[in-house]
């Protein structure tokens, strides 16, 4: 459930207030006064574009939570949400500058005070947060922090809340939660969990789960004890306090250009971000020696180069970002770019000694075409939770917290990928075009996109493209082809797979501005020969080649929305798919959809504009679907001799959700 008001006084004063609550939380109307702050967004704001004394000068204040956005995303932009492919044209243009905040995100919000002073000539902003974050904090078997003290001994929390030092020190924690000067958690990484559980909940779970996973033997009773037995790893809601100050300036020296300087510090006061050496990481994210192997396929390399405040050559508190961007138009083209450092060994201001990131476009603008290229490339250590720039993938994608969550030593680890709000390392070049040919033909939005993924060295290309035929203005028809190869530059590798995907649609545009559209889609996915899922269920190691495995799925679907006045609109849809292990997705009013292997759904929302100040939009939805079936083999267990011991089979879970949104917005 989420409520929010916005307000404004005149034209210069601006409030904010916003609570969101997620599944299973209680909503703000069963939240006292202080829980309901604590768990909102809120801000006040004063904005003047006619300042005495200055002119054509623009000032912003805000306290409270607030944006921040600069360059190409590469140094600052606060977001818990990835988006594939923003370039910062179209529908992903960029709000640059300082702008409330009431979205969303929670995770990277910025808390505290902003000011923005601007003109044609010269711009410069100010900004300074303080807010408790959540992270993956190292803990004991009891599920208490792992902490240090400034003298790098591990420091524990005992069950009063008080901290204790190995050599019987104590240090005590107070009521509002301070501790003593020096001691800090031990913190693995930032994480925006999904489910948002109180620490109590949390540690209850972990432990219920430790004493189910080292059950005591009976008698003449044993068992192989895991490499990791118990939960050392686990999500700490506010475990970490962070301070983070920024700053941007900017020149306008001609018309039509810029250059800006971009950095920010994150202090963290209470906290080590540590990520071990490889052969430390191996038993704190994977449970069983056995799946230690997992970790050494996949792109442990992007995990290894998470930013750590305590290494080998360093230990700080802090984290520090700092880049230049600038642009310039030329004609019909603009030219824009940024250039990203964080500091490790290196030092601040010399450029090239530390993990960086860059990004460099044109964009050509005629009156019936455009066309964009774009290039970027991004270190795999540079890890920077406030970047939102281009990429094709979020980092941790294809790594073992994506593909292997079932051997991690705590599935929520997962999470780090699940919500990872950042760009994977890569290397490449994209180029997206729009052409219309006449009132007939049109290209629609195509883009080719080849690059390399700096973690593994795998190379992609991906193409898509659209061509619209129009031969009455009430009527179209539109077909689009995708296609994108991984690893194209090695055929033999078990990486390769290759996606096509085919579109046609049709629609007509009726009276009253009244539409309805005809959609289908064929997908086809060519996947790496996989023994282990082609061979024959007898017992035996793997030995029987296969080739590729081709993946097909269709999806087709009807769209519609009838006006009956200016002032009511209804829209729905119906889809019907079959995914055979391919993932469809649907885009629908206001939100993307991803459906599961095989079935069906409709909706249907009414949208009214009661009076002039006063929206109303009311959704329901069915989605009706099933789970791909699930078989488990015993191939090798001298115990199931027979084919009916060896194979358990579970036949297709199907589900059924109903959902209602309610929207009501007033303005006054």
């Amino acid at each position: 459930m989420m409520v929010k008001l916005r307000m404004r006084y005149g034209n210069n004063y601006k409030f904010g207030i916003m609570n969101s609550s997620a599944k299973a939380h209680p909503g703000w109307q069963d939240m006292n006064t202080k829980e309901f702050l604590d768990g909102s967004k809120y801000y006040a704001g004063y904005e003047n574009t006619d300042l005495p004394f200055l002119d054509n000068t623009k000032l912003k204040l805000y306290l409270g939570h607030y944006r921040a956005t600069y360059g190409e995303g590469l140094v600052m932009e606060n977001t818990d949400f990835y988006s594939a492919r923003k370039t910062g044209f179209g529908f992903s243009k960029r709000i640059m500058g300082i702008t409330p905040d009431l979205s969303r995100t929670q995770q990277y919000a910025l808390k505290g005070a902003a000011v923005e002073v601007s003109n044609p000539k010269f711009g410069a902003s100010f900004f300074v947060s303080q807010d408790d974050k959540d992270a993956l904090a190292y803990i004991n078997p009891d599920g208490s922090y792992v902490m240090r003290d400034r003298f790098g001994n591990d420091v524990f929390s005992d069950e009063n809340g008080q901290y204790y030092i190995e050599n019987n020190i104590r240090r005590y924690t107070y009521d509002d939660g301070s501790t003593v000067v020096g001691d800090k958690r031990k913190l693995f990484s930032y994480v925006n969990p999904t489910l948002a559980y109180d620490n109590n909940r949390m540690i209850a779970a972990e432990q219920h789960f430790n004493d189910v996973l080292n059950p005591t033997p009976g008698p003449g009773q044993s068992y192989v004890p895991f490499a990791m037995p118990y939960i050392n790893l686990g999500t700490r809601t506010d475990a970490m306090r962070e301070k983070l100050w920024g700053t941007h300036l900017q020149v306008s020296p001609i018309i039509g250009t810029r250059l800006g300087f971009t950095t920010y510090t994150a202090i963290y006061d209470n906290a080590h971000l540590v990520v071990p050496d490889y052969n430390n990481l191996l038993p704190l994210v994977i449970r069983d020696s056995y799946y230690y192997t997992k970790l050494q396929k996949t792109l442990n390399s992007e995990i290894s180069n998470m930013y750590s405040t305590q290494t080998d050559t360093y230990s700080r508190n802090y984290r520090r970002v700092l880049g230049f961007d600038g642009g310039a138009v030329i004609g019909n083209t603009s030219l824009q770019g940024e250039y990203a450092e964080l500091t490790v060994d290196g030092e601040d201001f010399k450029l090239g000694d530390d993990p960086k990131a860059y990004l460099v476009s044109a964009h050509t603008q005629f009156e019936n075409l455009y066309f964009l290229t774009l290039f970027r490339n991004y270190d795999v250590d540079f890890e920077n939770p406030y970047s939102s720039s281009f990429s094709e993938h979020e980092r941790f994608d294809d790594t073992i917290f994506e593909k292997n969550i079932y051997a991690l030593t705590n599935p929520t680890i997962s999470d780090i990928f699940q919500n990872s709000n950042q760009s994977q390392p890569e290397r490449g070049v994209y180029f997206e075009t729009r052409y219309k040919f006449n009132n007939h033909f049109t290209v629609g939005r195509s883009y080719l996109d080849l690059w390399e993924r700096l973690s593994d060295g795998r190379r992609t290309a991906r193409f898509q493209s659209e061509l619209e035929f129009r031969p009455l203005y009430q009527l179209a028809m539109r077909l689009r082809y995708k296609n994108q190869v991984n690893r194209y530059d090695d055929q033999a590798e078990r990486g390769v797979s290759k996606t096509n995907e085919y579109t046609m649609a049709i629609r007509t545009f009726l009276s009253n501005r009244d539409f309805l559209e005809l959609e289908y889609r064929y997908n086809t996915v060519l996947s790496p020969p996989y023994t282990s899922l082609t061979n024959p269920a007898v017992g035996g190691n793997n030995s029987m080649a296969a080739a590729m495995t081709l993946m097909t799925g269709d999806y087709i679907g009807v769209n519609y929305t009838h006006n009956f006045s200016e002032s009511l609109k209804l829209q729905g849809s119906f889809i019907f798919w079959y995914g055979h292990g391919i993932s469809h997705w649907d885009w629908e009013d206001m939100e993307i959809d991803f459906m599961g292997e095989k079935g069906a759904k409709a909706w249907v929302a009414i949208s009214s504009r009661i009076s002039n100040n006063m929206y109303m939009n009311i959704k329901f939805r069915n989605k009706t679907y099933q789970d791909k079936e699930l078989r488990i083999r015993q191939n090798n267990d001298p115990n199931h001799s027979n084919l009916a011991d060896q194979l358990r089979y579970f036949e297709r879970v199907e589900h059924s959700e109903n959902t209602i949104r309610l929207s009501l917005d007033y303005r006054f």
